[in-house]
């Protein structure tokens, strides 16, 4: 019984190690097999053009491999070899005839004493179209140990080559040049939902060419194939966020360890006025807004635990001197920016500029890389000029880099043709400079855009005396999370781009920055006040403003709407209830926007708890009782709203003769998103008279009513996220919440109270 349990184990060994010897006999190509670089667009047709020869033995075969610009076979061409040696080829070759298609030809020497053995015979032809490759193999115990060969390919209509490369020798040293590649993208995860975190990883219907699309391409092709990338604007705040929500932060861990993904620090956000911003919290110092936004993406960096960078990205900026990190001051050497020279590293100051990608999309196709980047390639490889670079990739929401089919061809194509170069963070640092960049293209700020009120009034200020104006503020804001998030809401709402469109309608929102930092300066001195006198929001109309030792609130009268909620305790300032507008703008149809209607803009937008579905911007009388509460009357509608400050919270009492939806954006201490696992420390809890939602290890706030609601968070979206989006799929309304939102819903009919508890 032994023996015949033997028979299968024995079997099994044997085909393991010819499956062993297999594949050691056929490894991947190397530069070092790289023979002949040959110039493109020397033959009629890309399938005549020769690119490239390599040689080399491999188990029982001596191989030679031609690279083509385009291997086809449907163009009617003949590719002759020959092939001499110093054995039995010495005095005359050996030919070999490959046609587009069909069998190849092996022909003797004239006058040759004996017919071609018969080993010899057995010459495999290997053509792969997907890579535009033609690998010949042939016996190497009928070769002599030393061979060359001249390579002619011959149209079918003419006796003259259409492309040779003469005199290749097996033992000849590789090209001393290959074709440096960099590959770089931005707009590399701009996400603010669950919904878009899936779609920019893994998106259906989307891209250049409407199908499967996203990140997810770029990287795991990146790591199957061994090419390093560069993910430009990556590293800031808000995308790592989105990332780990996904739980794709160890993946990006592990191609910077492997050398793999190159993540610059960031500048993001408006290049504006210069001022001096400290921070005990961050350890920073700044001199300009660009340096706070480098100390948000550094700090970021290390919270989810990928490592600070030499390189830096500043899409908006000029060009940005050291700045001061920590207890030394940090020089960035090495910035990529748009250069008149796309094609070389520049100097500049101390500074090594590295230029941004410009070439057109449809870079990746799904036959590989496209013939025109395949020839800008071969001529880098080919010049003189050691600098010269070809910088490949762009935005990647509109390039086909993301396609899934098109990434891992493109991919797939760089990594068989090892005289292609990808460079790494390594590589870069050490490549020739090609010149002292003379000029900088300059950013051109953009031109002042109105700011309205709700009722289609213009405001005193335009977009860019208001961002004057907060600068100034935020130049003196104390350091805490209400200024960070401030800070954070400002880069958001005033980030340059081509969309004027989506400009306008951020320019609406920018007032609400002007609250977060009245909250930051009585969270730092605390008073209590009862008012309606203050324009907080720099939108020419008063706000009310409810605070006391604990709480901070500020009411807006269109609408009654509570568009903000603070709190202070021993642990530091909170937030709890914030408007949409604070993490996202702009998500909803561009068609429906309209600047002139200011915080109404977005008809997406919710703005504040107790924004009404219907009539969400209804005129309210207010009027402040004794005791210090605030009604809001809007007689038209026949609607009455309270709002009192209670020791644990406040408490809202509604008085209508109609039905009504109302809704509560729930926002506790969204700077907790900026760390790695933020996702597993929210918690949310549903109960028939309450919804709860906050931080494990945190505040949370409790929101209890006895008027029916429904509730949600963004996470309700989490157990759809190990799949590829699925357009198909009906996804609860959770997954389209902007971070870190979780939104309650009311629906009552009459009136009814709501309290809003605040707890550790």
């Amino acid at each position: 019984m032994k023996h015949f349990l033997l028979i299968p184990v024995l079997l099994l060994v044997l085909l393991t190690a010819s499956c062993a010897v297999a594949q050691a006999a056929n490894p991947p190509w190397t530069y070092s097999d790289l023979r002949r670089l040959d110039p493109p667009d020397d033959a009629p047709t890309p399938a005549a053009d020769l690119l490239a020869v390599y040689t080399r033995t491999a188990g029982y075969d001596l191989q030679i491999r031609l690279d083509l610009l385009d291997l086809t076979f449907s163009d009617d061409y003949c590719l002759e070899i020959q092939l001499w040696d110093n054995a039995l080829y010495a005095q005359a070759p050996l030919i070999i005839q490959i046609p587009a298609s069909g069998r190849i030809q092996l022909i003797q020497p004239p006058g040759a004493d004996s017919p071609l053995p018969v080993g010899l015979r057995q010459v495999r032809l290997s053509r792969d179209p997907s890579l535009d490759t033609i690998t010949i193999s042939i016996n190497r115990f009928f070769i002599g140990e030393r061979y060359w060969f001249d390579i002619r390919i011959f149209s079918l209509s003419s006796s003259t080559p259409a492309d040779e490369a003469l005199d290749i020798h097996s033992d000849d040293s590789p090209p001393l040049a290959r074709a440096p590649l960099l590959l770089a993208f931005t707009d590399s995860y701009i996400a603010y939902t669950p919904a878009q975190a899936l779609r920019r990883w893994d998106g259906a219907h989307t891209g250049p060419t409407g199908g499967r699309h996203g990140l997810r391409h770029v990287l795991d092709n990146a790591k199957r194939y061994g090419i390093p990338v560069v993910l430009l604007d990556l590293k800031t705040p808000a995308s790592l966020s989105a990332l780990d929500f996904m739980g794709q932060i160890g993946q990006l861990q592990r191609l910077v360890d492997e050398r793999l993904l190159l993540l610059p620090d960031v500048a993001y956000g408006s290049p504006n006025l210069g001022y001096h911003y400290g921070s005990p919290n961050l350890g920073y110092h700044y001199g300009e807004p660009a340096n706070v936004s480098l100390a948000f993406s550094r700090e970021a960096a290390l919270a989810f635990g990928l490592p600070t960078s030499l390189f830096i990205y500043a899409p908006f900026w000029d060009l940005l001197p050291a700045y001061r990190y920590g207890s030394h001051i940090s020089g960035y050497h090495y910035q990529f920016v748009q250069l008149p020279d796309s094609t070389h590293l520049a100097h500049h100051t101390g500074k090594t500029l590295i230029p941004l990608p410009t070439l057109a999309d449809g870079q990746a196709t799904d036959d590989g890389l496209s013939l025109d980047v395949r020839r800008s390639l071969i001529q880098a490889a080919l010049s003189p000029d050691p600098g010269d670079i070809v910088v490949l990739g762009g935005s990647l929401p509109h390039s086909t880099w993301g396609a899934a089919d098109m990434a891992a061809a493109s991919f797939a194509y760089i990594a068989a043709h090892p005289w292609m170069w990808p460079l790494n963070a390594d590589a870069l640092m050490s490549f020739p400079i090609g010149a002292t960049a003379a000029s900088i293209p300059a950013f051109t700020p953009a031109s002042p855009m109105p700011i309205y009120t709700t009722q289609g009034q213009v405001t005193d200020f335009d977009s860019l005396t208001l961002q004057a104006r907060l600068l100034t503020e935020l130049r003196s804001a104390s350091e805490n999370p209400l200024t960070d998030s401030a800070w954070q809401m400002y880069f958001a709402l005033t980030a340059p781009g081509a969309d004027t469109d989506l400009q306008a309608l951020r320019a609406q929102y920018l007032g609400q920055v002007g609250i977060l930092l009245a909250a930051s300066r009585w969270a730092e001195n605390l008073y209590t006040l009862s008012a309606c006198t203050l324009d907080l929001d720099y939108d020419g109309q008063v706000e009310c403003l409810l605070a006391s030792s604990r709480f901070f609130a500020v009411i807006e009268t269109t609408g009654a709407r509570l568009a903000f909620l603070f709190s202070r305790d021993v642990n530091g300032a909170h937030q709890l209830i914030a408007p949409s507008a604070q993490f996202a703008l702009g998500l909803s149809d561009p068609s429906e926007w309209e600047p002139a209607r200011g915080e109404a803009a977005d008809p997406a937008q919710i703005m504040g708890a107790f924004s009404d579905t219907s009539e969400p911007l209804a005129d309210y009388i207010s009027a402040l009782t004794p005791d210090g509460a605030l009604t809001l009357t809007a007689t038209a509608i026949s609607r009455v709203k309270t709002f009192r400050l209670t020791e644990d919270g406040l408490q809202v009492r509604y008085d209508s003769r109609t039905p009504l939806t109302t809704r509560i954006p729930i926002a506790v201490d969204p700077w907790q998103r900026f760390r790695l696992g933020w996702v597993a420390d929210m918690r949310a809890s549903l109960t028939p008279a309450s919804w709860g939602w906050g931080l494990v290890n945190g505040i949370r706030l409790e929101v209890r009513t006895d008027a029916p609601f429904s509730a949600q968070g963004f996470t309700v979206s989490i157990p759809f996220l190990s799949r590829s989006e699925n357009p198909n799929l009906g996804y609860p309304s959770g997954h389209f919440y902007p971070f870190p939102l979780s939104i309650m819903e009311i629906h009552a009919n009459g009136s009814f109270i709501v309290e809003i508890v605040s707890s550790q």
